[in-house]
């Protein structure tokens, strides 16, 4: 299915649909808050102007650069809190500047670690000890238009290697990431909001706003396969399926009732 449903909902019989957390297809087409088809429990605030758009896959929503971002809920779901776990973000590129696609800051920058999707690199930084920042850089670049980013993450206590780290997808392929500290990992901060197109610490000093479309994003307790990445940008919508839609009609002889066809 290369575009979107107009009201999707999960399969739960598609492969993928294991391991998946929450699913945001961005359909709501003006709404203030983005649903989350997957539980229906986590939907997400948007803080920007609405500008819904249209593009090749169906509905997005623009986000300006500058102070747009969609705030998801604070709930342990969703916090990914010493779990291995993996996001995929479907979006139109307005820019070739590296911007925050999704992210989880700490209390503060200077403690409590978070985690930064980066659409040219990917940013964590830890706390306690050892204590240092993980920094990974893409080793392709930032280009305007349609991609996929999907990020496999891993919490490492420790000295680790590249390898063990994280794994990155870009369009269905491998992504090679350099890492620029020996020591890393992400820890637990539950009390932070998770946020799609922009970073922060201490839920405020929001920074890197993204800039562009975002089209789709998903979030799995759970690792993707390279054959998984794969198939999800040959057909990014193939575990949705289109929503039953009751609508009221008059019947014979009433007024003001309906029944349900």
């Amino acid at each position: 299915m290369l575009r979107k449903p107009l009201a999707p909902r999960i399969d739960g019989t598609h492969p993928m649909a294991h391991g998946l957390v929450a699913a945001y297809p961005f359909f709501e087409r003006g709404a203030g808050v983005v649903r989350d088809v997957r539980s229906r429990l986590n939907g997400a605030a948007v803080n920007a102007a609405n500008a819904w758009q249209v593009s090749r896959y169906g509905w997005g929503l623009d986000l300006d650069g500058t102070n747009d971002r969609i705030d998801l809920p604070k709930v342990p779901l969703l916090s990914m809190d010493g779990q291995a776990f993996c996001a995929s973000i479907l979006v139109d590129n307005d820019t070739t500047t590296a911007l925050a696609l999704l992210s989880r800051g700490g209390a503060a920058v200077t403690n409590s670690s978070g985690w930064v999707f980066f659409s040219s690199a990917i940013v964590a930084k830890t706390g306690g000890s050892p204590g240092n920042a993980g920094t990974w850089t893409r080793a392709s670049a930032v280009t305007t238009g349609i991609h996929m980013y999907v990020q496999n993450f891993r919490p490492i206590v420790g000295s680790i290697g590249a390898a063990s780290w994280a794994e990155a997808y870009l369009d269905g392929k491998p992504d090679a990431l350099t890492l620029s500290a020996a020591d890393g990992g992400y820890g637990s901060d539950s009390t932070q909001t998770p946020i799609i197109g922009a970073r922060s610490h201490a839920q405020a000093n929001y920074a890197s706003f993204y800039n562009g479309r975002v089209i789709d994003v998903r979030i799995w307790r759970r690792w993707l396969s390279a054959r998984e990445a794969a198939d999800l940008w040959a057909d990014p919508f193939a575990m949705y399926r289109q929503r039953r839609v009751l609508i009221r009609v008059p019947t014979a002889g009433h007024t003001g009732t309906g029944a349900l066809t």
